[in-house]
């Protein structure tokens, strides 16, 4: 009977945990930012800026690990598909998984609160015909997905910049936002995610070898 007090208090104090408020703030230009806090109390947090000053020598020169890293960075999965795809493509990949994964967590998203969304994208190619098809292409896909994120999921964006840029060559995409949800709805969305996400990596795989 004592077995059975315990294992039931046990299952209170997980379910009770599973829905105590989750926030996260996420960032990314260049490398991901990521800040947790449960329950209003922060209990992680990546700041990789931090972790390069911290590995730079005396002499204010990057040591070997930190010259790793950022030849680590390079295989990525975000820089692969640049590779592969280039800055629009991938862009324009991204936002088709994301399009494609809506219908599978919609029941979900209303659990999930998604505030303060910044979306930074400037297109800049080594011409200025590029630019315009790549930026028109961009926008084409970006603003019905984004759009249908606001009216299906209650995403409040604060800012989005998609801009051409004819002078410069070098594409860039950055992004932030306030995520708060709960443990367990949290929990069910990231299975559904990487379900999705595998589908989404085979399907490039399988494009790629033909």
């Amino acid at each position: 009977m004592i077995a059975l007090i315990i294992i039931a208090v046990l299952l209170l104090i997980i379910a009770a945990v599973l829905f105590l408020p989750l926030d996260a703030i996420i960032e990314f230009k260049d490398d991901f930012f990521f800040k947790l806090k449960f329950s209003g109390i922060g209990i992680f947090k990546l700041n990789p800026d931090k972790k390069k000053k911290e590995e730079k020598t005396e002499n204010n020169q990057p040591s070997n690990k930190t010259t790793r890293e950022k030849e680590n960075k390079a295989s990525t999965y975000f820089k692969k598909l640049k590779e592969k795809h280039g800055f629009s493509g991938t862009i324009k990949l991204l936002l088709g998984f994301l399009r494609d994964l809506i219908p599978h967590i919609r029941k979900l998203l209303k659990h999930i609160k998604i505030r303060n969304v910044v979306i930074d994208i400037i297109i800049a190619e080594d011409d200025a015909a590029k630019t315009a098809i790549e930026y028109g292409g961009v926008c084409a896909v970006a603003y019905p997905v984004l759009s249908g994120l606001e009216s299906v999921a209650g995403v409040k964006y604060k800012a989005i910049n998609i801009k051409s840029d004819f002078e410069g060559q070098n594409s860039s995409f950055a992004f932030k936002g306030d995520i708060r949800t709960r443990i367990i709805f949290l929990l069910i969305a990231l299975i559904k995610v990487y379900s999705e996400y595998k589908k989404f990596t085979a399907r490039i795989e399988k494009d790629e070898r033909k």
